[in-house]
């Protein structure tokens, strides 16, 4: 992977906010919001579909249809218990109460959080059991505990990992400037 710097970060963070920026509460009405819903909708059928006509063709890969479901999920059932670690932040005298638990904000940090450990963990306990679907490669007295497997994940968690530390150091080589 390529070194992530500064323009990099500034290029995600404009994509977000492109998809933000249609669903700003000025740009929504009634239409809109049920097109968005209908939309989602739509998707979420879409994908229901493809995931119930691979797992019929593939009943041992049951990890592929992760990705197609794992916003529905990580919303419901994970973003909400990592926002309640989180503390309310607020300035009443810049009426800065709508950051709250529910703010924008903190659903991005709570997902970022979240992807980044759930990664992490994931990647490391491949590395360990030694990841791999190759019935001829060397095997311990497990399933897994393949050498070429433990070191082709180790090789991915280092990269994920150096990701994440050049996302950091890009942001500290460019901190934000206080108002005077």
């Amino acid at each position: 992977m390529r070194r992530i710097v500064f323009k990099n970060i500034e290029e995600f963070y404009d994509c977000v906010e492109i998809q933000m920026d249609g669903s700003s509460a000025s740009n929504l009405d009634d239409q809109k919001v049920d097109q968005i819903y209908d939309d989602a909708i739509a998707r979420i059928n879409t994908r229901c579909a493809m995931v119930k006509k691979y797992l019929s063709k593939n009943r041992r890969e049951k990890s592929a249809m992760l990705p197609l479901v794992l916003n529905s999920l990580l919303e419901e059932n994970c973003i909400s218990k990592i926002t309640q670690l989180f503390d309310d932040r607020t300035l009443d005298e810049c009426d800065l109460a709508y950051y709250r638990l529910s703010s924008t904000e903190h659903f991005v940090w709570a997902c970022t959080l979240l992807i980044m450990s759930w990664m992490l963990r994931n990647l490391k306990a491949k590395v360990e059991e030694g990841s791999c679907y190759n019935q001829t490669h060397k095997r311990g007295d497990k399933d897994m505990l393949c050498p070429q497997g433990s070191k082709f994940h180790l090789d991915f968690y280092n990269d994920c990992l150096q990701s994440f530390e050049n996302v950091i150091e890009a942001a500290k080589l460019n901190p934000p400037k206080l108002v005077d």
